[in-house]
């Protein structure tokens, strides 16, 4: 019901979406509005921010395709400041910074916000339920929400350096600080992400 309004969507997309699969599918549309000459800008959960490692681990093998192809990738950080922490609370519902909203921005006019995350799981097993809002007003409060999320204080955005490694950029302490590996995450988790992406089917993430 929303690709109509996507296909009308004419400089910007903008997705919070705490659990996000695309699958090859997902990343041949979204890299096809990129070529259209939209903006297409995603913010989800980062490895030390998410709940459910499993998820991350399907996203993970699409971020390097979806980063080729254009798109802004943000992943929100698991801890900052206290002033941060307050901040954060305010625009994710979370003092540890995990996202929990799932809001869908089309050209600042039109908002859907709603229980569907950009995953199988949403796509294909769970009912979910959400309300589209066609207003410039509250799509703009929701477009800035987005911005703050994306500041470098907050989250991490990724890119891929020279010779195609992920990089993770962020802000701390008042400087930009690179990271090449999943950051603020432990050994152990960044394990568990690479063994769960060999043994949970896609479809049921």
């Amino acid at each position: 019901q929303l690709l109509p309004l996507t296909k009308e969507t004419k400089s910007e997309l903008l997705f919070i979406s705490p659990y996000f699969v695309p699958g090859k599918t997902g990343v041949e549309f979204l890299g096809n509005l990129r070529d259209s000459g939209m903006k297409v800008k995603i913010i989800t959960n980062s490895l030390a921010s998410t709940d459910v490692v499993a998820v991350h681990s399907g996203y993970a093998r699409y971020r390097k395709d979806l980063l080729e192809r254009g798109i802004e990738l943000y992943e929100m950080r698991a801890e900052t400041g206290d002033k941060g922490k307050e901040n954060i609370k305010k625009y994710t519902g979370s003092v540890r910074g995990s996202l929990h909203a799932k809001v869908y921005i089309f050209d600042r006019k039109a908002v859907f916000v709603g229980s569907r995350n950009l995953d199988s799981r949403s796509k294909n097993i769970n009912t979910e339920i959400g309300i589209l809002v066609q207003s410039p007003e509250i799509a703009g409060e929701a477009a800035r929400i987005f911005d703050t999320s994306t500041m470098p204080q907050y989250s991490f955005r990724l890119k891929l350096s020279e010779d195609s490694r992920l990089v993770w950029s962020t802000e701390e302490g008042g400087r930009e600080v690179e990271y090449e590996h999943e950051p603020m995450s432990s050994l152990w988790r960044r394990f568990s992400a690479k063994v769960t992406s060999i043994f949970v089917p896609e479809s049921l993430l």
